[in-house]
């Protein structure tokens, strides 16, 4: 298997906003059926234990991985929130959700708000603001399986081993995030 370093994706996304000075960050979550949920939140939370965030100054919200699920959960962070300065999202689809509730509530992305994905979807650098996010290597992956897969044809014995490959995400810095706002 070929897979991405869920857990340090997220942790690298948590720790993108921490450096931009956020303190208040909200996470929306996949759905509890996708196998990345509790890596990506876990990488959060380390990141967030790691720099002495209180737990209470970072809510999680279960989204649903889709474009509402992250609208209807950046709402409810709104309004149950109000003084969180970042979102950090399961992913992309997920963080585009948030842009769109952002927008509609007047919220200004990355002045009063930042947001964050995960995965980098197409879509993710054509939305306004373009949208930050981390990476999963998808070329890499795919040289890498195929690699695998040439290899244990090759080697019977290879074959039958089972190995998992994880590869580093990387961040993709673009317009929605920014700096913690001042508060005057």
């Amino acid at each position: 298997m070929v897979t991405s370093d869920n857990e340090g994706g997220a942790r690298m996304a948590a720790s993108h906003l921490i450096a931009l000075g956020h303190r208040r960050i909200a996470y929306i979550r996949g759905a509890e059926s996708f196998t990345a949920d509790v890596p990506r939140i876990e990488g959060f939370r380390a990141a967030c234990r790691g720099a002495g965030l209180p737990v209470a100054d970072t809510p999680e919200l279960r989204g649903d991985g889709q474009f509402e699920g992250g609208e209807q959960a950046a709402l409810e962070i709104v309004e149950r929130h109000p003084e969180v300065t970042a979102i950090a999202c399961y992913n992309d689809m997920t963080a585009i959700g948030a842009l769109r509730a952002l927008r509609s509530v007047g919220r200004r992305v990355p002045a009063e708000t930042s947001v964050i994905g995960c995965d980098d979807i197409a879509a993710a650098s054509w939305v306004v603001p373009a949208l930050t996010t981390v990476a999963q290597q998808k070329s890499e992956m795919g040289r890498i399986a195929v690699e695998r897969l040439a290899a244990a044809l090759d080697d019977p014995v290879r074959a039958a081993a089972p190995e998992t490959v994880r590869l580093p995400m990387v961040l993709r810095e673009r317009e929605s995030t920014g700096p913690v706002p001042t508060r005057t």
